[in-house]
């Protein structure tokens, strides 16, 4: 079942490259991404997946008016998606981006939002996963996605 999900090597190249363009263009625009999800701990499954990106910023004034402004100027697809802090969907070369607003902060005691805590657990998980257990989250994720119990918007 692995070698069915588990991207290869030139899999894993095309999509990183597509991701390093849409960064690039991100950094242009003066936004600080931060690759987080199954992209940065590198779980994610082959035909299965959207790319969360974190956007870091100084301080907490206008952060998702400041994101949208720069994909309506970049002329890109997206959606604006309500939350606690407004996030986007945007579809770049085939691939769909979450991009996260979130304060940088250097002390967890320092996080306004939750999601502002994203970058140090993506950096601790990062930590703890060795290549075995990298294959065995991706699938455990299969497994989840097949009985309808994977994500965070799942209702009970």
């Amino acid at each position: 079942m692995l070698s069915k999900i588990k991207p290869s090597e030139e899999e894993k190249r095309k999509v990183y490259n597509i991701i390093n363009e849409f960064f690039d263009i991100l950094r242009s625009n003066n936004l600080e991404p931060f690759l987080g999800g199954s992209f940065a701990k590198d779980t994610w499954m082959k035909n299965d997946f959207d790319v969360d990106t974190f956007l870091l910023f100084k301080d907490d004034k206008n952060l998702s008016n400041i994101v949208e402004n720069v994909l309506k100027k970049e002329n890109l697809d997206y959606i604006r998606i309500r939350g606690s802090r407004d996030y986007f969907k945007v579809s770049y070369k085939g691939l769909i981006f979450e991009l996260v607003p979130i304060l940088k902060i250097n002390d967890i005691k320092e996080a306004k939002n939750t999601t502002d805590l994203s970058p140090f657990h993506v950096k601790y998980v990062i930590s703890k996963l060795n290549e075995k257990m990298k294959d065995e989250v991706r699938l455990l994720k299969l497994f989840t996605k097949n009985i309808n119990v994977y994500g965070g918007r799942i209702l009970c």
